[in-house]
This record gives structure tokens, sequence and C-alpha cells, in this order.
């Protein structure tokens, strides 16, 4: 799955890519299939990352779309009027 992901990073070539991950996630896996992925725009980023705002409606004011994999922020995302994507991980 991250694969596909990133490979859609480098598909929309206009578009910059910010993946918020759940503290179960693995940075390193994203950022090292993103290193192997010529013009990926994938930033990725944790609760500790001080680039980006923790509060999740602070991070709607810049985005254009939600993609998620099941998870409420796609219902916060949707009453802030934004369009959301959610990806099955199961299949």
């Amino acid at each position: 799955m991250v694969r596909e992901f990133v490979a859609l990073t480098t598909t929309f070539r206009g578009c910059d890519f910010v993946v918020k991950l759940h503290p179960k996630d693995e940075r390193a896996l994203y950022e090292r299939v993103a290193s192997d992925a010529p013009g990926s725009r994938l930033l990725v980023a944790t609760r500790a990352d001080r680039r980006l705002p923790h509060d999740i409606f602070a991070w709607f004011d810049g985005c254009r779309a939600v993609i998620t994999a099941g998870s409420a922020v796609a219902l916060e995302a949707m009453l802030a009027g934004l369009p959301v994507v959610t990806v099955d991980l199961q299949r």
C-alpha cells in the first residue's frame, strides 16, 4: 500500500503530499519507499514534527483533499468541506 501511495505522488506533479502518520506507523518505511521513487513529492510527518501543526483542523487549511484509511479524520475533513478519499487497506 505504501508503494502505491508513493507512486501516486509522482503522478500528480503539481501537488505535494503530506503523510501524517498514526503513532503505530513506521516513518522509516514511508521515507525509504519515497527515496526509491524519483520525483516523489511526499513529506512524512509524525506528532513530534515541528514543521507542521499538531491540530488536524490547522492541517485542513493547507489541504485540497484528504486521503485516509478508515479514520475519524475523514468525517472531520468532510465537515470542513474537503473532498475525502477513503482507502480500504484490507483489499
